[in-house]
């Protein structure tokens, strides 16, 4: 077998730039590679922005659609996809071994790209501040820094380039330097001296970060290396870009090194060991470009077809961080997880191996409804990407409805359960006939199921997973523990609250630990799960429908008018369940606190219903501009009232899908809430001016200061982003990533 290992996933790597052709040759080759990509897909190419320098891109081309055009492309030619981490190394005697994942493998050959780390300062609290303001990735976190001061550590090109990006989102870059020129190639340094934005501060050093009471970064200590002289600088972020480190700690002492951890090669890409090549970022220390990769992957890839085919063995290739696969394991049991599992047969070691590409998928969701809905959409938006994809997956969607029928297309059935109404206004139904549901899966045997609700359909489809030897995934749609203990403290008490908490914690433990893998559509959220000891957390995206969801056609006035809203008025608009969970009161109360200010030019439009529908109707005739939509089931409509506000109003921090924020951005209108939801990071735009606490006096005063900018100037960049980031076609080929390597790594025991 061939092995490759592309990449290191420790909690600062974000960056590794390189592109990796090694997934193409060997199957060229006819040797059937398994491609590992680690925890973080793309790598550092898939936080460039514009990739200039890349053959056959006159006018250049995204760092990230360039990542998925060459996954496509290796997957074209059969190369298959999975994630583990590679932590020792041992080439002692005729089988090269590799522990991942706590298990050691072992294979024929193995090819090294494990790329390089972002250096950093290493000065007190750098670790405790990363994420807080500190960070080595200006594309990943810039936009999160409107209008505040940030400053860039760093002289080379990374350094350029990251000032220059930068000057889209803050009044000011400071570029400070330890030397009085920078080594950036000339034509960097001529964008940057020419950009007003960018201040260089020559021969000089940051000593200490220096953080506000909320643990983010307030300002930076700098000392002049000259003259010794110090003096702070007040700034919001610091992004570092000094450089790499190469990712070869599985490594030290076991191959051929330099004093800075490089590997040495010979003959371009070979080690001293028989069988394990080198490519990439850690082996150049000079050239560190997309395209200069490429070829040293290449030249290994044509170089560890020797082995394979002396041996007549097939070849598996794992990419960035992580793993050499093998046959052969030393435990009896498989590696948990992410893990690749030892053969069901001599016949192949994977399940996903020949032509395995396509995927039947059942989604089970336990409470639905048909007129509107977070999930509702995600699950449509799945079905409309597999009708209209190229691949001939296929999809299953077992819902409660009023009546049990199916409802078939070429490439997907929709099961409706009859259920109880549990909400005669939303429409909204439970799913409780778990016997239909066993038999509908026995029926259709689908390839994985993915279940949406942490109640009796979650474990019904984990114990069906089991009978039908299938892996199972859950989404989690919703922090339910917060969301409802919160409400239940002034009954519980603060102990009992507590105690509480700790019972629902061991539940979600012991649930989502029996998935597969945990899909969760928050980076803070998964890292709490995480900490609460779910082990099998995936972070995935949010998305749009981009076609619908779009800031034309201008047709603000006509819907605005349609309303009874004044032209002088400021237009919130606020969509979703009217639950207590989503602290929709605060919605009301806002508004009424705008009242008792004087304020009458802002008029509240709420679409939803649920059950805190009659603190709307209160409202409504209490103040009087307040308009009320219960149900809007047209997305096109949906758009129209998105595009006629002026600012969306996100009065919860218990939210954790979020598809109304994203679908405001991408209309084009600013959303204002309060600072703490988890999905914060969603937001494209500046939130400064978000409300601090939670409470609505707060979220009023953040709305005053929201509508007293340009908002339509806001609101177009974050429009663009949300295009480019979050269009569903983007997101579900991610996720169809996630789902055929976990379909790849299961193996029922």
């Amino acid at each position: 077998m061939l092995s490759f290992i592309d990449g290191k996933t420790d909690h600062y790597w974000k960056r590794l730039r390189r592109i990796d052709r090694s997934g193409f040759m060997p199957r060229a080759a006819n040797l059937s590679p398994l491609v590992l990509e680690g925890r973080h897909p793309g790598g550092q190419l898939s936080t460039t922005t514009l990739v200039e320098n890349y053959p056959g891109f006159p006018e250049g081309i995204d760092g990230p659609q360039l990542v998925l055009n060459m996954h496509k492309q290796a997957e074209k030619f059969g190369a298959r996809f999975s994630y583990a981490e590679a932590t020792d190394f041992d080439a002692s005697n005729r089988h090269i071994r590799i522990k991942a994942d706590d298990e050691w493998l072992d294979t024929e050959a193995l090819i090294i790209a494990s790329g390089a780390s972002a250096r950093y300062l290493g000065l007190e609290n750098e670790q405790k501040l990363v994420g807080h303001g500190l960070t080595s990735c200006a594309t990943c976190d810039g936009a999160f820094y409107k209008n505040v001061p940030v400053c860039v550590v760093g002289g080379g090109d990374s350094a350029a380039e990251e000032s220059l990006f930068l000057t889209r989102f803050a009044s000011k870059v400071y570029l400070i330097h330890r030397r009085d020129k920078m080594r950036a190639s000339k034509i960097m340094q001529d964008r940057v001296f020419a950009n007003k934005k960018i201040e260089p501060l020559w021969d000089t050093v940051v000593t200490e970060y220096i953080p506000d009471e909320k643990g983010e970064m307030r300002a930076v200590r700098l000392r002049n290396v000259k003259t010794n002289e110090e003096r702070e600088l007040a700034v919001a972020s610091v992004f570092v870009a000094i450089g790499h480190d190469p990712n070869t700690k599985a490594f030290r002492r076991k191959l051929d090194m330099d004093s800075d951890g490089y590997l040495i090669t010979k003959n371009l890409a070979e080690s001293r060991h028989p069988g394990v090549f080198v490519a990439g970022d850690v082996a150049d220390r000079v050239y560190k470009q997309a395209v200069t990769g490429s070829r040293l992957r290449l030249r290994g890839g044509h170089g560890r077809r020797e082995i394979p085919e002396r041996t007549g063995i097939r070849c598996l290739i794992a990419r960035r961080a992580i793993v050499a696969f093998s046959c052969h394991s030393e435990r009896s049991r498989g590696i948990s997880n992410f893990s690749l599992q030892r053969p069901a047969s001599n016949q192949r070691c994977f399940d996903f191996a020949q032509g395995d590409k396509n995927v039947k998928i059942c989604d089970l969701t336990q409470f639905y409804s048909p007129l509107s809905g977070g999930v509702k959409r995600y699950l449509h938006e799945k079905i409309a990407y597999i009708s209209n994809g190229s691949s001939d997956d296929a999809h299953v969607l077992i819902v409660p409805g009023s009546k049990t029928e199916v409802t078939t297309n070429a490439r997907s059935r929709v099961y409706s359960i009859r259920s109880p109404l549990v909400s005669r206004s939303s429409r909204y139904r439970a799913l409780l006939n778990l016997r239909a549901i066993e038999e509908i899966l026995e029926r259709e045997r689908p390839d994985l199921i993915e279940s949406s609700d942490p109640y009796q359909i979650g474990w019904k489809a984990i114990a069906a997973g089991r009978a039908l030897r299938v892996p199972v995934v859950g989404f989690y749609h919703s922090h339910f523990p917060e969301a409802y203990l919160r409400g239940g403290t002034k009954f519980l008490g603060k102990r009992g609250t507590q105690r509480a908490m700790k019972l629902t914690r061991a539940y979600v433990r012991k649930l989502y630990n029996r998935f597969q893998a945990t899909l969760v559509p928050s980076e803070t959220l998964s890292d709490l799960l995480s900490e609460w000891g779910v082990r099998n957390v995936r972070p995935v995206r949010l998305g749009v429908n981009t076609g619908i969801f779009k800031p034309v056609p201008d047709d603000g006035a006509a819907t605005r008018g349609s309303l009874g809203v004044c032209r002088e008025q400021t237009l919130l608009l606020y969509a979703g369940r009217l639950a207590r969970e989503k602290t929709q009161k605060h919605c009301s109360e806002h508004s009424e606190v705008l009242q008792q200010r004087g304020q009458n030019k802002f008029h509240l439009l709420v679409i939803g219903d649920g059950p805190q529908r009659n603190k709307v109707q209160k409202l409504q005739r209490r103040i009087g501009n307040v308009s009320w939509i219960s149900y809007c089931a047209d997305s096109c409509d949906l758009a129209r009232y998105y595009r006629a506000a002026n600012l969306f109003v996100h009065p919860s921090v218990q939210e954790t899908f979020g598809l109304v924020a994203l679908e405001s951005q991408a209309c084009g209108t600013p959303v204002v809430g309060i600072r703490g939801s988890y999905m914060d990071r969603i937001i494209c735009h500046d939130q400064k001016s978000w409300a601090q606490k939670n409470s609505p006096d707060a979220l009023a005063d953040a709305i005053e200061d929201f509508s007293a900018k340009k908002l339509a100037a806001l609101g177009r960049l974050p429009a663009g982003a949300t295009e480019r980031l979050y269009s569903w076609p983007r997101v579900f080929e991610e996720l169809f990533c996630i789902y055929r390597e976990v379909r790849a790594n299961y193996r029922r025991f």
